[in-house]
């Protein structure tokens, strides 16, 4: 069961064949992904620009209806301070 040195050559370079022929599907297969990703990028950021211009609107809408109640909060707040003062000066004054 020897083998020539042509049977070897012949199997050496079927073999490289081969694994040209892999390389070569690999590298489409790459390419294919490739532009496949690039078409849907463009997409995707589209897609982040209308979410973050969701969450925009809803940040200012949320903003807008609290400012109701927290002014109402910090008005109360700064009543009871300027009450407080009030008392502290006429404390002292007597």
């Amino acid at each position: 069961m020897k083998e020539t040195i042509e049977q070897v050559t012949e199997q050496a370079h079927d073999a490289a064949i081969a694994t040209r022929v892999q390389v070569d599907e690999a590298r489409e297969a790459l390419k294919r992904r490739m532009r496949r990703a690039r078409r849907q990028g463009g997409a995707t950021i589209v897609e982040y620009a209308l979410l973050l211009g969701l969450v925009s609107i809803a940040l200012i809408v949320g903003a807008v209806a609290l400012t109701g109640p927290v002014g109402g909060i910090f008005e109360d707040i700064k009543a009871a301070i300027e009450s407080a003062s009030v008392e502290t000066d006429l404390s002292v004054d007597q």
